[in-house]
């Protein structure tokens, strides 16, 4: 049974690394301008970003993962 709990943890967090990281290489391309180099990450999400949309389809996977992580 612990064995299992630690896999199914180790899963999750492997699912929501992806998913974060596929936000931040993806979302910039539906940000007109966005410059890595001078903006945070976070503009990418930000309420009026036009990439917002983009962000949340992508990052929908970490935003599970990391609260069901948070429940134990």
């Amino acid at each position: 049974m612990k064995k299992s709990l630690l896999n199914y943890c180790g899963l999750l967090g492997i699912v929501a690394f992806l998913s974060y990281t596929a936000a931040v290489v993806f979302s910039p391309m539906a940000y007109p301008g966005y410059d890595w180099m001078a903006q945070a990450v976070s503009n990418l999400s930000a309420a009026n970003a036009p990439s917002l949309s983009l962000w949340n389809q992508l990052s929908s996977l970490y935003d599970v993962c990391t609260s069901s992580l948070q429940c134990w």
